[in-house]
C-alpha cells in the first residue's frame, strides 16, 4: 500500500467514524471524505456505539459495513442511504479499479430491496435507483 492509499484509507475510516459518533451531523459520507475540514461537530455530541464483530475482507476486496446506520433515525431510508454513500465513496476511490466491493448490512429489507428493486416500497425507489 502506498502513502496515497494509506491516506485514503484513513480518511474513509474517519468519515465513517464521524457519522457513527455524531449521527446528528448533516454532512454525507462523501462530503466528510472529500472535505473533512468543513465538518462541524455538534457542541453537545450524541455518541453512538454499534456493536458487532468486524471481519477483515479478503485480499482484493474493499468492505463497507453499514450495520446500524439506521439507529436513531426513523424508517429504512438510513440503511439504504448508507449503502448508496458507500458505493459513491468506493466509485471515486483509488480502489475502484483494482478491488471488488463488499457492502455488509444487517437490514434484511435493504438487502432484499437492493437485490430485487421492484420489491421496494415506492417511497424508497429513488434511492434504490441511485444504487442500481
Amino acid at each position: 500500500m502506498d502513502i496515497k492509499q494509506l491516506l485514503d484509507s484513513i480518511r474513509l475510516r474517519v468519515s465513517f467514524w464521524c457519522k457513527a459518533k455524531w449521527p446528528a451531523i448533516h454532512e454525507c459520507l462523501l462530503d466528510i471524505y472529500i472535505h473533512p475540514d468543513l465538518v462541524k461537530i455538534p457542541s453537545n455530541p450524541n455518541s453512538l456505539r454499534v456493536g458487532g464483530n468486524w471481519l477483515r475482507p479478503q485480499q482484493g476486496y474493499v468492505k463497507f459495513n453499514v450495520d446500524g446506520s439506521s439507529l436513531g433515525k426513523p424508517g429504512q431510508a438510513a440503511e439504504l442511504i448508507a449503502i448508496r454513500e458507500a458505493m459513491a465513496i468506493f466509485i471515486v476511490s483509488c480502489w475502484a479499479k483494482t478491488s471488488s466491493l463488499i457492502i455488509e448490512s444487517d437490514s434484511r429489507n435493504a438487502i432484499n430491496w437492493v437485490l430485487n428493486p421492484k420489491s421496494a416500497p415506492w417511497k424508497w425507489r429513488s434511492i434504490i435507483s441511485d444504487i442500481e
